[in-house]
């Protein structure tokens, strides 16, 4: 084998230098043994160290060091790597290796010569994709973030909770949101009775049960517009500053709740002023990203739910949240009905306002507090609409045995039905419904009372008039037809007349 120097005057005088410090090992002398006389240099290691260890250790004895392009980056490298990471680089990490870096960099002192691992932690919670299974890392590692939160200085706590709590708004649903607004204003008129101010915090994003960092809804509330202080010292709330005045709710008492959001993070030592700026900002920096989800109906919605004793308990279902706040921002009837009116109508229109709820009118499942709720809002928000002014018949199919239609309807008979009572004043959609539904019965009905509410209803295909509870008919007629669909299926026709 020849020399590797045998050419060395083709390098320039720096590369000559190092090249004459270092010795090179050659295959010819490996196989003489003369490196172990034999033996495996590296037997006694090979079982304790990677191959990447064992290289690192090679290339480091050498004048290139870790500039080698042989060097296997380490955890000890990774606060250099996502301190100046490119963004198209933290896009292709998957959130395992992110999670395996993040506990990595949790066991490492914080050495700002050179490395900055302040912001290398910072950056590497930007790149997370999934929130869900972050927090559930979380909330099963606590002890990874507090060490996170120990070592952190001051002047980068805000960008790290900041960072973990847009990780978390990745995992909240609607629903988080709208149990957390409805959770914290009942609470606030449960506790606020003799107390200055209240502080609820409905939801807690991440370390819930170690209550070391929790970021959700809360109300303050505020006796004749002052606020005190909480003389806590075990914990940091943050969540009050002039940027938040625009989303105070007056009441006639001149006392104000103030919608915002609350970030705690519990310390052991007394609060000073930097740290509270530092908090303070910490939401001024949150707020956006909760107002791109919820915020923009947030004061509104806030303001009725206060006031509304039907909302404390419609507001626990998550179907008629979701239309509560659809409405919010996009309403059909405001000139007639509250936002609640309108909701409960809207709600009635689909599956799960409609179904069971009027089962349970009919006696035929359990009246709960929820379904008594909605028949009250219902029958309240129908008065207020107009009524549908026509000559012409409405229409109604049901799907009856016999023996129902023989007890329930007698000519001659006055009837009160219990349920709220549908009806189009539109053939075409009696003609659909025809087609996709049983039916055994055709109703006709001259009323007098009926709504319209069509402009708020989910399906406004179906022409809908609505009947309230209870409404009284008497019934003129019963005959055998055939359906007006196939003019074969034998059906009974029933006129009714609105009482």
């Amino acid at each position: 084998m020849e020399n590797i120097f045998d050419d060395i005057n083709d390098f320039d005088e720096e590369s000559k230098r190092i090249l004459r410090g270092s010795r090179i090992i050659q295959f010819a002398e490996l196989e003489k043994g003369i490196y172990g006389k034999g033996k495996d240099s590296f037997e006694g290691i090979r079982i304790n160290k990677t191959f990447d260890e064992i290289s690192n250790e090679y290339v480091l004895s050498t004048p290139f060091g870790k500039n080698s392009a042989f060097y296997k980056p380490t955890t000890e490298d990774y606060d250099a790597l996502y301190e100046n990471i490119p963004d198209f680089v933290l896009e292709a990490l998957t959130d395992e290796v992110l999670w395996k870096d993040f506990v990595s960099l949790s066991e490492k002192s914080i050495d700002t010569s050179g490395t900055n691992e302040n912001i290398s932690i910072t950056n590497l919670l930007k790149g997370v994709k999934n929130g869900v299974w972050w927090g559930n890392q979380i909330n099963n590692n606590p002890d990874i973030v507090r060490k996170v939160l120990n070592k952190l200085k001051a002047q980068y706590v805000e960008d790290f909770i900041i960072a973990l709590t847009k990780v978390g708004i990745n995992a909240w649903k609607d629903s988080d949101y709208q149990n957390a607004i409805s959770y914290s204003l009942k609470m606030k008129d449960t506790l606020k009775n003799g107390v200055v101010e209240n502080r609820i915090v409905y939801w807690s994003g991440f370390l819930e049960k170690e209550k070391k960092f929790e970021v959700g809804f809360t109300i303050h509330y505020y006796e004749n517009g002052n606020w005190a202080p909480s003389e806590e010292s075990s914990s940091e709330t943050l969540g009050i500053n002039d940027a938040f005045t625009p989303l105070r709710i007056p009441d006639d008492k001149g006392d104000y709740f103030i919608p915002t959001i609350t970030a705690n993070y519990f310390t052991e030592k007394q609060m000073d002023e930097d740290r509270w700026t530092i908090l303070e900002n910490i939401t001024a920096g949150l707020l956006p990203e909760f107002g791109t989800v919820s915020f923009k109906s947030f004061s509104s919605l806030a303001s009725k739910l206060r006031y509304s004793k039907y909302l404390r308990v419609l507001g626990k279902n998550p179907a008629f949240q979701k239309i509560l706040v659809e409405l919010s921002n996009t309403r059909y009837m405001a000139k007639y009905l509250s936002l609640e009116e309108e909701a409960i109508l809207r709600f009635y229109t689909t599956n799960p306002g409609y179904k069971k709820f009027n089962q349970a009118l009919r006696g035929e499942i359990a009246m709960t507090e929820e379904f008594k709720t909605q028949k009250e809002l219902m029958n309240k928000a129908l008065d207020k609409l107009p009524k549908y002014q026509s000559e012409s018949l409405l229409y109604r199919i049901e799907n009856l045995t016999p023996k129902q239609i023989d007890e329930y309807y007698t000519i001659g008979k006055t009837i009160e039905n219990k349920h709220f009572t549908s009806s189009t004043y539109d053939m075409d959609a009696i003609g659909v419904a025809m087609r996709n539904r049983a039916y055994t019965v055709l109703i006709r009905i001259k009323g007098k009372n009926g709504r319209v509410i069509e402009d708020l209803s989910t399906l406004k295909s179906e022409k809908e008039v609505l009947f309230k509870s209870n409404t009284k008919f008497e019934v003129k007629d019963i005959r055998e037809s055939t359906s007006p669909e196939d003019f074969i299926s034998k059906i009974k026709t029933i006129e009714l007349i609105e009482k």
